[in-house]
């Protein structure tokens, strides 16, 4: 799990929400309020211990948040 949600997870989310891939075609950079209230009204399930942080923190994030 570790292998996969961090490394490859980790790769997406900086090219997708990262400001120095803004410019290209796939970037979500500009969408990333947006997204970030999404997250923010997600329900999860009481046996879930981390809930979803802010986008600008996902260098932090631990695998269970990729997930």
């Amino acid at each position: 799990m570790h292998a996969v949600c961090l490394n490859i997870g980790k790769h997406f989310m900086t090219y997708w929400f990262s400001e120095k891939y803004n410019t290209k075609k796939f970037s979500l950079f500009h969408r990333k309020t947006e997204i970030e209230r999404h997250l923010k009204k997600l329900k999860f399930p009481h046996y879930k211990t981390r809930k979803p942080r802010n986008l600008e923190e996902f260098e932090d994030w631990k695998a269970v948040e990729f997930q």
